[in-house]
């Protein structure tokens, strides 16, 4: 989503601004947010996201990165969740997180899946 803002105020205190749609908010602070509170109180590292195929990649690309809703399947792969856009909160309450596609990529994957 944007727009996003990450910055550290003059005295320390951390700012995270978050975009405006319920979805983006999820995938921002999941993406961004949780990640940077996690250090801020010097927890250790949020571990790396897992690759996961899918199911259903179809054949759409977007020149910028794509964050989809996906529900796992039992066999490890990752089924893409139809959904009406980021404010499309019904579809993004059944997934079980999200994938983060990069730009013009197309395809099956595999993409970084981040659960929720």
């Amino acid at each position: 989503g944007k727009p996003a803002l990450g910055a550290v105020s003059p005295d320390g205190k951390p700012i995270l601004g978050l975009p405006g749609n319920p979805v983006s908010v999820l995938v921002t602070g999941r993406r961004l947010g949780l990640p940077a509170l996690a250090a801020r109180a010097g927890l250790a590292a949020i571990s790396l996201p897992t690759l996961v195929r899918l199911t259903n990649p179809g054949e759409m690309t977007l020149k910028f990165w794509w964050h989809r809703p996906v529900r796992l399947t039992s066999t490890g792969e990752a089924m893409l969740i139809p959904t009406m856009g980021s404010g499309d909160i019904p579809s993004v309450a059944t997934s079980d997180g999200f994938v983060e596609v990069p730009p013009g990529t197309p395809g099956e994957g595999p993409f970084a899946f981040y659960a929720w």
